[in-house]
Formats: C-alpha cells, sequence, structure tokens
C-alpha cells in the first residue's frame, strides 16, 4: 500500500465518522424535538375540550427541558372531577414563566381532561 492509498482511506474513514456522528446528533434531537411537541400537541386537543375540573398541586418538579424560556415541569396532581372520584396522575406541562407562581404544591388549578382516559390531563390557563 502506498501513501496516497493510506491517505485516501484515512480521509474517508473521518469522513465517516463524521457523517455517522452528524447523523446520530440529528436522530437525537428529532427524539427530543418530536417528544415535546407531542406533549404540546396533546394538551392543545385537550384543551378543546370542555370536560373540567380542579387539581390540587401535589409534587412539582423541574424536568430539565425548557421551551422558548419557559421551564417544563412534572406534577403530582390530585383530580377531583365532578362524575369520577378523585384521583392522583402525573403530568408534564411548559409553564410560562409568568404562571409559576400559581402553579405550586398545596394550590388548586383548573384542568382539563380526557373522559376516555381521565389520566390524560392538561393544565388550562
Amino acid at each position: 500500500m502506498n501513501i496516497e492509498q493510506l491517505v485516501g482511506t484515512s480521509i474517508g474513514i473521518s469522513t465517516l465518522i463524521a457523517i455517522g456522528v452528524i447523523a446520530i446528533t440529528f436522530l437525537i434531537m428529532f427524539v427530543v424535538f418530536r417528544s415535546v411537541f407531542s406533549v404540546i400537541e396533546q394538551r392543545q386537543k385537550l384543551l378543546q375540550t370542555r370536560i373540567t375540573a380542579q387539581a390540587k398541586i401535589l409534587r412539582m418538579w423541574d424536568t430539565g427541558v425548557t421551551v422558548n424560556e419557559n421551564p417544563q415541569v412534572g406534577l403530582v396532581l390530585e383530580v377531583m372531577p365532578e362524575e369520577y372520584p378523585t384521583y392522583q396522575t402525573e403530568v408534564k406541562s411548559i409553564i410560562s414563566r409568568l404562571y409559576i407562581p400559581q402553579i405550586q404544591p398545596g394550590m388548586i388549578v383548573p384542568i382539563r381532561y380526557n373522559p376516555a382516559n381521565p389520566q390524560t390531563i392538561a393544565l388550562a390557563f
């Protein structure tokens, strides 16, 4: 093997590695954006329903995700619908920074839920 073949092979391998790294990066970005935007889409569908209830915030935590400088938080809620017994559920929601003082453990918040699956809820601000 001469020098030109060796240099050509190493450039080809480094190019393939770079393409692989770029492809993996785009795949990870796609999965993250898809999960965040599916949560937003699900919330929008729930907000179009007219089934409302009240929920007490039992626990709250930061998920580490931020969209447009607004944090996504995890919440454990005690949902109090009129048609069903009280139940607990866990939800992740992107909260405007302006609403963070209103979203604290112990507070009662308005929600909308899917009657076919009462565990699927959205905060209704």
